[in-house]
């Protein structure tokens, strides 16, 4: 007979960004952003700073899905000349499992290998979640070191994958047809 794991809470829908459609996803990114700043105003540092973090991952993993998939049906198709033919196929799309599987470093690493980033950029956000895993891993000894600055520095991370992302979308015509 197995022994079966206490659980922690509720489980976590980790599918749960395929679910959502364009307005709720919005909605979720202004929802987010509104916390992060208004917890910034308060001095709740964790909050921003862990929404932050989250914010940054999601566009990374936003960036790494839609190059791995384009990568995917360039490999999946006998002559594609226009990008304006690709089809989305969402069998060639990562899989959620795929997706959690495959670590920060990897996804900075394609997106550096198809020239959306340098060495450097990718190198220095290795390093920032390198830093944000001591942080959180250790928070109780750390608990100082949540700051505006440290916040925001991840923030900035998020806007500049978001530019990324946009930019994404229109060299490989993401989803149009």
């Amino acid at each position: 007979m197995s022994k079966r794991r206490k659980s922690i809470g509720p489980t976590i829908n980790t599918d749960v960004r395929n679910q959502l459609n364009g307005e709720q996803l919005y909605e979720n990114y202004k929802v987010a952003i509104n916390q992060f700043n208004k917890s910034l105003e308060n001095e709740e540092y964790i909050v921003s700073f862990l929404l932050g973090v989250s914010l940054m991952e999601e566009r990374i993993t936003a960036c790494y899905v839609m190059l791995k998939w384009y990568d995917n049906i360039l490999m999946n198709e006998e002559e594609v000349n226009d990008v304006d033919l690709i089809k989305w196929d969402t069998e060639l799309k990562p899989s959620s499992g795929e997706i959690e599987r495959t670590g920060i470093g990897e996804k900075l690493s394609l997106i550096q290998d198809k020239k959306y980033i340098s060495r450097n950029k990718k190198d220095e956000v290795v390093s920032a979640t390198l830093k944000r895993n001591n942080l959180v891993h250790l928070s109780f000894h750390n608990i100082d070191n949540y700051s505006t600055e440290v916040c925001n520095r991840f923030f900035e991370y998020y806007r500049y994958f978001d530019k990324i992302s946009n930019q994404i979308k229109k060299d490989i015509d993401f989803l149009k047809n």
